[in-house]
């Protein structure tokens, strides 16, 4: 009896957990997406630029392919870490995401340390905006005209570098790092931080 009752119990379970997945799957939104002010971008230049940061990051970076981003951090000496960021090569730039409070403290410190290698630190957040872009993957695909890439993987847009971030709940969640010269302005853009749908981003990639 108490083996039927343990049967039956773990049948119910496995039930109201299909049930609760569906449901979820059901009330996804297609594709949402908000800008993210409370980021930055620090562009790493120079011949030397991949050697300067594959020496001072937890993580390497000479030989990282083209098509994928890293997550890395720069600790102190004792291995107290100072910052932690994202980043990925641009054409010959290797781009730094981090928390816009540290983007000029993190520059200070590793300026510290360049000595004799080609490399320069510049903050280039004038040139970007920063989206986060979530949703289901069919329509994330169908808005980027593109296939997603894996988790760690970049698809180059003609509007900019797409990176997929590891999934949440069924949601498929993108940083796009979008030249600024390409973002809908004044009205239009505070319509677009509002939308929730499919045609809101659309808006964001027509010509």
């Amino acid at each position: 009896e108490d083996s039927w009752c343990n049967r039956s119990c773990f049948f119910i379970s496995c039930l109201i957990f299909v049930l609760m997945t569906l449901s979820m799957l059901a009330t996804l939104p297609e594709i949402g997406f908000c800008y993210l002010h409370d980021l930055s971008l620090v562009a790493v230049r120079g011949p030397d630029a991949a050697t300067f940061l594959h020496q001072q990051l937890s993580n390497a970076v000479t030989g990282m392919p083209a098509h994928t981003f890293r997550l890395a951090g720069l600790c102190s000496p004792k291995g107290r870490l100072f910052a932690s960021m994202y980043y990925w090569r641009e054409q010959d730039d290797i781009i730094l995401m981090v928390s816009r409070d540290l983007s000029e403290p993190l520059i200070k410190r590793l300026s510290m340390f360049i000595l004799r290698s080609r490399v320069t630190l510049t903050n280039v957040d004038s040139h970007y905006t920063l989206l986060a872009l979530v949703g289901k993957e069919t329509v994330l695909a169908q808005a980027l005209s593109a296939a997603l890439p894996d988790v760690g993987g970049i698809v180059h847009h003609p509007k900019g570098a797409v990176l997929r971030l590891p999934d949440v709940q069924w949601h498929f969640r993108l940083l796009w790092p979008m030249p600024s010269s390409t973002v809908p302005q004044s009205e239009d853009k505070h319509a677009l931080s509002a939308g929730v749908n499919a045609s809101g981003v659309n808006a964001c990639l027509a010509d």
